[in-house]
């Protein structure tokens, strides 16, 4: 099922964007960018994880999610230092971005305070920018 949802979010097109990003900035845009679409997207799937905690499968698939999103995140943030342009280390780094690019903080961002999907896209690359970028 995650396999799908990132299909359908367009997740290879955006890693061979990411890969021809000539900065930081332009990657941490795209990164966003695909993140705020793909929970827009799957918004209904991933509240059902979410209120469903002790479902086996569906844990799983959040594990697995939350895995892959911090492989991302981790892989960006190594790109960064390699070019210099953390101000932090790659594992806090990596961890600053798996925090804000969670569901959790998706839907409380849109379903509680009522962003939309391009506020919190806006508000996570900006901030990131400001935590991770020297």
């Amino acid at each position: 099922m995650l396999t799908r949802l990132e299909d359908e979010a367009g997740e290879a097109e955006t890693m061979q964007r990411l890969q021809q990003a000539e900065s930081p900035s332009e990657q941490l845009l795209i990164f966003t960018s695909w993140i705020a679409g793909f929970f827009e997207k799957s918004a209904d799937v991933f509240s059902i994880m979410m209120q469903s905690p002790s479902e086996p499968e569906l844990a799983e698939t959040r594990r697995i999610g939350d895995e892959r999103r911090m492989g991302g995140c981790f892989m960006l943030a190594s790109r960064w230092a390699e070019e210099g342009a953390l101000k932090i280390s790659v594992n806090e780094a990596a961890d600053r971005l798996w925090l804000l690019t969670s569901f959790e903080t998706y839907h409380q961002a849109t379903t509680v305070r009522g962003w939309s999907a391009d506020q919190y896209q806006n508000w996570v690359y900006e901030t990131s920018s400001q935590q991770l970028f020297k």
